[in-house]
């Protein structure tokens, strides 16, 4: 049998080495794995694991507790982020986000907007983690933050270099969420993340929770910046990652960049061989994220506030101005609607009606709701009618409507008594004549 297996030229085959004890049975793939499972064997041993002094020093930081490294980076607002001013962000407007200073004229969310007495106090978050999937397996190895500091955005990155370092970086994130004693310059602390609601801050709370830590996080504001991008963006953009706008919204270009998706492969190879190589790529990678994160809140801010700006980077104004009414916020809403309104389909066409209905513009109001009723849109018929029969008093016109509406949608039992009200209504007008 075994000369059979021989190829016909009669050529002998080198003999596989002989298995190693508990390693797979003789043949090419349990040979393949024993070749990987040496190869790594060696590599273990080549890369001794280096002193956490020294990959301090490499990375431009310092050693702050046993196995965590600190690295602070100021950088000038007055240099900006891409094409994005960040002067900004010394007293940034947060009014579009939390509802404050509405129509209304109430406070309606948790931040302060412009014009406060004190400017909040903004910390910008975003981790590097283990891997993306979330749950107790996964570790945020290396976590950022940015804060306006006088005339800078200081960023402070906390890097471990091996897992029993992970309470004291969960202690250190906790002294900046706990309000600060005596007198202080900035209003409580507010987080700025991008995605996370959904997976940054979940990840931390995980993370305090099996460290027996204080769950710090339930306390304090936080703003997702994904959500209102995703509002503007999500039928525009073919994606709304974080990249993406920093791309459209303030022409960043990243070069040479680590992909996301391969900085749980760089922590891998540290922890397994010592291998320090992909950190300092890791470390720029989330820079640059905390650098975009921080100029997309002025961004979104001009965007929010002007038609003009939304227009020209092509925001889903209908989107954007349910949100700004969701937050009570007509004015804007309306004027992101008004500025766009040839580009508007019928639904966002009877909201700006609507919004013109409110504030006593009946022009541009039954302007719209008849250029709706000539293509048939039920209920720019109805607002027509309701609009004879209580403001301009025309019930004849009322009446015809009613029966267009009765015609179209002759189930509808609110259409027919509508009718019969008018009718009545122009009987009494006709016995009075």
């Amino acid at each position: 049998a075994a000369a059979a297996a021989l190829p016909a030229s009669g050529a002998a085959q080198a003999p596989y080495p002989p298995p190693a004890s508990g390693t797979a049975p003789q043949g090419r793939p349990g040979a393949e794995i024993a070749e990987r499972i040496a190869r790594l064997a060696t590599r273990a041993r080549t890369h001794a694991r280096p002193d956490a002094g020294r990959i301090a020093e490499q990375l431009g930081g310092r050693l702050v507790d046993d196995g965590l490294i600190e690295i602070e980076y100021a950088h000038p607002l007055a240099a900006g982020h891409g094409r994005q001013p960040l002067h900004a962000l010394r007293c940034p407007d947060l009014s579009w986000l939390t509802g404050a200073g509405n129509d209304a004229g109430t406070e309606t969310g948790d931040a302060v907007g412009a014009g406060s007495a004190t400017a909040p106090d903004l910390v910008f978050i975003d981790t590097e983690t283990t891997g993306l999937a979330g749950g107790t397996g996964t570790l945020a190895f290396l976590v950022g933050i940015a804060r306006v500091r006088g005339d800078a955005l200081l960023l402070t990155q906390w890097l471990l270099t091996c897992f029993a370092a992970e309470p004291a970086l969960l202690d250190r994130l906790a002294t900046i969420a706990r309000p600060q004693p005596g007198p202080a310059a900035h209003s409580p602390v507010q987080w700025v993340s991008f995605n996370g609601k959904s997976f940054d801050l979940p990840l931390l709370a995980t993370r305090c929770a099996l460290a027996r830590r204080p769950d710090w996080l339930r306390l304090p504001v936080h703003h997702d910046l994904l959500h209102p991008v995703r509002t503007a963006f999500g039928r525009q953009w073919p994606d709304c990652r974080l990249q993406s706008a920093e791309q459209r919204l303030l022409g960043v270009h990243r070069e040479n960049d680590l992909p996301g998706h391969r900085v749980p492969a760089v922590w891998a190879d540290f922890v397994q061989f010592g291998d320090t190589d992909g950190l300092a790529a890791v470390a720029e990678h989330n820079r640059i994220d905390l650098l975009s994160l921080a100029a997309l809140l002025p961004a979104l801010t001009d965007l929010y506030a002007s038609p003009a700006r939304a227009t020209a980077v092509d925001v889903d104004a209908a989107a954007l101005a349910r949100m700004q009414l969701r937050r009570h916020r007509q004015a804007p809403a309306k004027a992101h609607l008004a500025h766009n309104e040839q580009a508007l389909d019928d639904a966002a066409l009877l909201l700006l009606a609507q919004l013109h209905r409110r504030s006593g513009d009946w022009a541009n109001a039954t302007r719209l709701w008849q250029g709706l009723a000539q293509r048939g849109v039920l209920p720019a018929i109805e607002a027509l009618a309701k609009y004879h029969e209580h403001v301009s008093g025309d019930l004849a016109r009322a009446s015809a409507l009613c029966s267009q509406l009765r015609a179209a949608a002759p189930a509808c039992d609110s259409h027919r008594r509508r009718q019969a009200r008018i009718e009545r209504k122009r009987g009494l007008l006709f016995a009075d004549a």
